[in-house]
């Protein structure tokens, strides 16, 4: 009996209208086994189910009560997405990034001491077949003509990489922070006059603002990127004189020439360009784009809070109206890059020097 107390979790999961269940599981069971106890306290209606979220990340059943941090409450939802949405929505609880994060590689750059690379990471598609879905069903994305790579033609956005926690970076570097993260993605278009790429979306967690039905305001974003507040998208014109390349988001700015023309897909004979962000906890950020060719590069800077030091945001692929006909947004590697800095050196800084 005791030691049967000892693998027990005890859990309490809040309703969207206040009420909250007191549910208790053993270490061994799964969070399906938490909504069942949940359901027969509170029977959901036909063609419904109940959504567990913890810590802005939707639950699978399948995912371990072992894993669930019994620090932070738990919400249901009742809810009717398809079983792909569901699953892009659980999708940074996938097991793949968790690897990747372990196994960062220590990096030196010329411009910052010390960085740690993770990825190229997985294709979405690849996700979530390995999650147990049907990437068929993800509408607007199909594998592209090479390994790896994607073609998104949508008019809504789509998921590429979900936020990530990124404090597994650190747990061999106690001494050490994260002051940026760089999102590097590939991409390019057929697509004439349609604003294209890459949008970056921070963790939910970010805002802990909470909505006064006791949800944080998270809880009810959906999946379309023209309908997120805080997400911040670059969007070019492969083919256009001057690229005229513009931020739509907070602290963005107008078409703005990046001093070449980039070629589109076919000219460049099926090669990508390079967008780059380096997102700031400061908030301070700079975004680069590198043409096909090595000496194609322009920067801008802007300022937004993206980036909260531990959540790597989600980053999405854009393309205006789904795109021109038969000439989707192709879509390459993406990485990511931590930037450590010293906790021991920022805190001594802050320290009042003597005699003052």
């Amino acid at each position: 009996e005791e030691s049967a107390a000892m693998d027990s979790v005890h859990l309490k999961v809040h309703m969207a209208n206040g009420s909250a269940f007191d549910i208790s599981v053993q270490k061994t069971q799964a969070v399906g086994d938490v909504r069942q106890q949940v359901e027969i306290q509170h029977p959901v209606p036909p063609a419904t189910y109940l959504k567990l979220m913890q810590n802005g990340q939707v639950l699978l059943d399948t995912f371990p009560v072992s894993k669930v941090d019994t620090s932070q409450p738990m919400f249901a939802i009742i809810a009717k997405d398809t079983r792909t949405e569901v699953l892009l929505q659980a999708a940074g609880t996938f097991e793949g990034y968790e690897d990747l994060l372990q196994n960062a590689v220590v990096v030196e750059d010329g411009e910052v001491q010390s960085m740690l690379s993770v990825g190229p990471l997985p294709s979405i598609l690849t996700v979530l077949e390995e999650m147990g879905g049907n990437p068929e069903e993800f509408e607007g994305v199909r594998p592209g003509a090479n390994e790896g790579t994607l073609e998104f033609s949508g008019q809504d956005g789509a998921l590429l990489v979900p936020s990530l926690d990124a404090s597994v970076l650190l747990l061999k570097q106690p001494d050490a922070a994260i002051s940026h993260v760089i999102i590097t993605a590939q991409v390019n278009s057929d697509s004439y006059n349609r604003g294209l790429g890459i949008g970056v979306e921070p963790s939910p967690l970010l805002d802990k603002t909470v909505r006064e039905d006791g949800l944080p305001w998270y809880t009810y974003n959906d999946l379309g990127v023209t309908k997120k507040k805080n997400i911040t998208i670059i969007k070019f014109h492969p083919g256009m004189s001057g690229g005229e390349l513009r931020l739509e988001g907070y602290g963005g700015w107008y078409n703005q020439s990046i001093g070449f023309t980039p070629e589109n897909w076919t000219a460049s004979h099926g090669n990508f360009h390079t967008l780059e962000f380096w997102l700031g906890v400061d908030g301070d950020n700079k975004f680069q784009i590198t043409g096909t060719q090595e000496t194609q590069v322009w920067t801008k800077t802007w300022h937004n809070k993206l980036f909260d030091g531990r959540y790597f945001p989600a980053v999405f692929a854009w393309i205006d109206l789904g795109g021109g006909r038969n000439q989707p947004l192709h879509v390459g590697q993406i990485t990511m890059k931590a930037v450590l800095s010293s906790v021991q050196k920022e805190e001594s800084s802050k320290k009042v020097p003597e005699g003052s």
